[in-house]
């Protein structure tokens, strides 16, 4: 009597336990017993028809940050989400519209990032649907690789990769596509992103395909763009505008008496220190390129322009302090044209610079041309009258007149073998 006495007794807590389980709960252990009782893992979906399952990617962008131009890396925080239909996950249910499944107990694409450096990410999260739609998300932190176009530093703009794909499957087998085939952003990250250093303009995609070594075929992959603008006040007020408030600094040495070389010197090279230094700071924040930055043009451009103070005043004082009136004309000459002529072109030379135009280096380069062309014009015709009454240039004008009526003299006796005696009085 006591072994039925204690088996009815266990039956009835079975049953109370059961009761007092959610009815969602005992359904859900039922379809996950149903739906993996013959499940293999290791097989992809769509294989017994020999067609490529479609895998679906979605980014939900947290956060974009440590864009490095020395490195050319940034570092993008997502949420990941990947969707596809395995029909053999198919079942009825009439309590949930999905039922969470262990990820390790499933099949999943093995999309990774192919241009990242660094991965790290969270614990995976898999649900199923009734008509086998899988949903698989986990959120990464990934350090990706991205070249970046530094020719318009700071006023570029850059578009950062990052390339998703499948590793092991190739076309043959896996199609990877956005979401819904118009986007793979939910949110789109440029309607909310902030940076003190870039402006996110927008956001794109690409379906490509990758071809790597010892395949067969090629890889399906989705290329996501973020296309971004890099703020540049902070390079306007750090660097820019002090460079040329330096540079019309040393345009004013033009404006100092030529018979005061301390002052002149002094300022002058001053100057073009304070330039050298900063080009070494600017270096400092960007990478070691095989080209030259639009602020390495700026740089050198206002190390130009400062060196030629120096260039400037060592050639007057060179003319100042010769005897001859003449040559004190050329050193007037070259200081009152680089006086009135040096700043108007250097603050047209900083205007173009923030114009940011295709045409502005071909303006740039005919103004300089000018004033060049100009300036040769006006020293030249004083050098010349200078030259041209010295016992050396008399010399040589005399023997060149000497040499042309030498030659003129024999061309004529020449032309007058050739006429006849009788016609050469009246012809000439």
């Amino acid at each position: 009597m006591a072994a039925p006495r204690a088996l009815f007794v266990f039956l009835a807590l079975l049953a109370v336990t059961l009761a007092q389980q959610p009815e969602g709960h005992v359904e859900t252990s039922v379809v996950l017993k149903s739906i993996l009782e013959n499940y293999d893992p290791a097989s992809r979906p769509n294989l017994e028809n020999n067609t490529p399952v479609r895998v679906e990617l979605q980014l939900r962008v947290n956060h974009l940050y440590n864009i490095d131009s020395k490195f050319n890396t940034y570092v993008l925080d997502t949420f990941i989400r990947l969707r596809w239909i395995d029909e053999r996950l198919t079942y009825n249910s009439t309590w949930r519209d999905y039922i969470r499944v262990n990820p390790a107990s499933l099949w999943k694409p093995d999309i990774i990032t192919y241009n990242s450096i660094d991965v790290k990410g969270t614990a995976e999260t898999v649900t199923v649907q009734p008509d086998g739609m899988v949903f698989w998300s986990r959120q990464q932190l990934l350090t990706l690789s991205s070249t970046l176009d530094l020719h318009s530093f700071p006023f570029d703009s850059q578009s950062l990769e990052a390339i998703f794909m499948s590793f092991s499957f190739d076309n043959n087998d896996l199609i990877l596509t956005p979401f819904n085939l118009t986007r793979p952003f939910d949110p789109d990250p440029a309607s909310n992103y902030d940076s003190p250093i870039w402006a996110m303009t927008s956001t794109s995609f690409k379906q490509d395909n990758i071809l790597l070594r010892n395949t067969e075929g090629p890889h399906s992959a989705v290329r996501v763009y973020f296309n971004l603008t890099r703020r540049h006040e902070n390079y306007i007020v750090k660097y820019i505008l002090p460079l040329a408030f330096l540079v019309l600094l040393s345009q004013l040495s033009y404006w100092i008496d030529p018979m005061s070389p301390p002052a002149r010197v002094g300022s002058s090279f001053t100057l073009v220190l304070a330039v050298v230094t900063f080009n070494v700071t600017v270096g400092n924040e960007l990478p070691k390129l095989n080209y030259l930055t639009l602020m390495d043009w700026y740089v050198i451009t206002c190390f130009l322009f400062a060196f030629l103070s120096v260039v400037e005043y060592a050639a007057v004082n060179h003319f100042m302090y010769k005897p001859s009136t003449d040559a004190k004309a050329i050193g007037r000459r070259i200081d009152y044209f680089f006086k009135y002529s040096a700043g108007p072109l250097w603050i047209l030379v900083v205007a173009l610079f923030f114009l940011q135009h295709q045409l502005t280096q071909i303006i740039m380069y005919s103004f300089a041309s000018v004033w060049l062309a100009a300036g040769s014009l006006l020293i030249g015709s004083d050098v010349y009258k200078a030259v041209r009454d010295r016992p050396t240039c008399v010399r040589i004008r005399s023997r060149a007149a000497q040499c042309w009526d030498s030659a003129r003299g024999k061309k004529q006796d020449g032309e007058l073998a050739l006429i006849p005696e009788d016609r050469r009085d009246n012809d000439f």
